[in-house]
């Protein structure tokens, strides 16, 4: 009987383990296919309190599968870059462990954004640059992608917003 109730209470913790960790996997793909489809506009860049928007404002961006970002300005000029996504590990966790937090709802369903991060890259022009960086998702549905950078001190000094086009 001791035999029987320790080999379920096993099963059922290993089957939440796998839970967790497949969780993980399927907000990130959630992202990454959403992020791929269309193109991509800033609709809000705010550094320190200033809106800088209007330096990215008349960009177009496509992530594409291969971890390109292709941007295109109105006068059809474009400029390439690097993305991908990646789970932060947490201080208390393994980078594989799923720890769950916020929830946010993604489609139609409601899955945990802890932890992820879209890190873009743009050699040039400089407008592109202010968007190099580790960004902090916070918010994700189909026509909008919310996102945040800590600087140096670890505070929240910067927010993105971009929005399909």
């Amino acid at each position: 009987m001791l035999l029987a109730v320790l080999l379920i209470g096993a099963l059922t913790f290993q089957s939440c383990s796998k839970s967790n960790k497949s969780d993980t996997n399927t907000v990130t793909e959630q992202l990454k296919n959403n992020l791929q489809q269309g193109t991509w506009k800033v609709t809000s860049f705010v550094k320190e309190g200033i809106d800088s928007t209007i330096y990215l404002f008349n960009y177009n961006f496509s992530f594409e599968a291969n971890n390109i970002v292709l941007c295109r300005d109105t006068a059809n000029n474009i400029y390439n870059g690097t993305w991908s996504i990646r789970r932060i590990p947490s201080g208390d966790e393994d980078e594989d462990e799923d720890e769950h937090g916020i929830f946010f709802p993604i489609g139609n369903t409601i899955t945990s954004i802890d932890n992820l991060e879209i890190v873009i890259n743009f050699n040039y022009p400089t407008s592109l640059k202010r968007i190099n960086n580790k960004w902090k998702l916070l918010n994700q549905r189909p026509t909008l992608i919310e996102l945040k950078n800590y600087n140096g001190l670890n505070i929240v000094d910067t927010y993105l917003t971009l929005e399909k086009n």
